[in-house]
């Protein structure tokens, strides 16, 4: 092999190396996300269920109110 050659295929392993690593984060920074998306759809159901208990509870004060 040449210089040239050695040279070409060192950088193409540090490349190839570099490709690696970038796909091990974006894979981590995907679960990660998931797992927060997983976390908000909880906590966004427990919001909506609160707030359609106490919509719930205040139809039913003004309707006792109002004589319905």
């Amino acid at each position: 092999m040449s210089d040239v050659d050695t040279d070409h295929a060192a950088r193409i392993a540090v490349l190839e190396e570099i490709a690696r690593g970038t796909q091990a984060a974006l894979e981590r920074i995907e679960r990660r996300m998931d797992s927060f998306d997983a976390r908000l759809d909880t906590r966004l159901a427990a919001i909506d269920a609160r707030l359609d208990t106490r919509l719930g509870a205040m139809d039913g004060r003004l309707g006792a109110m109002d004589g319905r």
